[in-house]
């Protein structure tokens, strides 16, 4: 439920108000990652759900979540998304995981990277450290894909702006 749609729709775990039994909590070793400042909801719920957890989820019931964009659930960075993806690599590991389990997790560790490497890429830039911003491009072909669109986006968004203003000012 946290990847991405096409849609921009996400079921995220991490807005789950679960009632968790202490004993199963300590039975398996389950606290809360207190070093991460982004899904460390997540990354306890998938933990304890390859643990054996059995998840019965109800509708929302009225329950309504509101992401603004300079909330901590709406404004990352890339230590955060470092955390996250580092987490998904963890889990990835567990040896009671299914193929079907592994694959989701991939799918959810890429995403993550996606936007782990475009917030590297953008402090790298804004750093003008070239070697940085370079090695946001050793990833996944799908990692790469994502990058060089994004900058396509930004390109055409910013030389539109600046001919608006052009032709605001008479310059054009």
């Amino acid at each position: 439920g946290n990847l991405s749609t096409l849609h921009g729709g996400r079921g995220e775990l991490g807005f789950l108000k679960p009632l968790i039994s202490r004993d199963f909590l300590v039975r398996n070793h389950l606290t809360y990652d207190e070093h991460m400042r982004l899904g460390e909801d997540y990354a306890l719920y998938a933990t304890a759900l390859a643990a054996g957890a059995r998840f019965c989820l109800t509708d929302p019931a009225g329950y309504y979540a509101l992401t603004r964009p300079e909330s901590l659930s709406g404004c990352h960075s890339a230590a955060d998304l470092r955390a996250l993806f580092q987490a998904d690599r963890m889990l990835a590991r567990l040896p009671s995981l299914t193929a079907r389990e592994r694959n989701i997790l991939t799918r959810h560790r890429i995403e993550t990277q996606k936007r782990w490497s475009w917030l590297r890429l953008i402090e790298a830039v804004k750093a003008r450290n070239a070697r940085d911003a370079a090695q946001c491009f050793f990833a996944r072909p799908s990692v790469v894909t994502h990058l060089c669109l994004l900058l396509a986006e930004q390109s055409v968004l910013r030389s539109t702006a600046t001919l608006r203003r052009a032709l605001r000012t008479g310059r054009a």
